[in-house]
């Protein structure tokens, strides 16, 4: 019975520690999860971003967003 319990401990290490994994710029998709936040370029435009998560990892591919607000941008 120890070891079931230790095994499932491991797989959710594993588990948990492949997801908490830095985004990859060269795997960077459209997220599934909508949550727009709104960011701005290096030259104060405001963009609308799908989520937290996109907004790192178009920083990872060198796109040098700041967060600004959870939501959209206001026009």
């Amino acid at each position: 019975m120890k070891f079931l319990l230790i095994s499932f401990a491991i797989v959710l290490l594993v588990l948990g520690s492949s997801s908490a994994k830095k985004a990859d710029c060269k795997s960077c998709k459209v997220p599934k999860i909508h949550s727009p936040i709104c960011a701005a370029k290096s030259d104060g435009t405001k963009v609308t971003l799908v989520n937290k998560y996109f907004l790192d990892c178009a920083n990872l591919c060198g796109k040098n967003l700041k967060f600004i607000a959870d939501g959209k941008c206001s026009k």
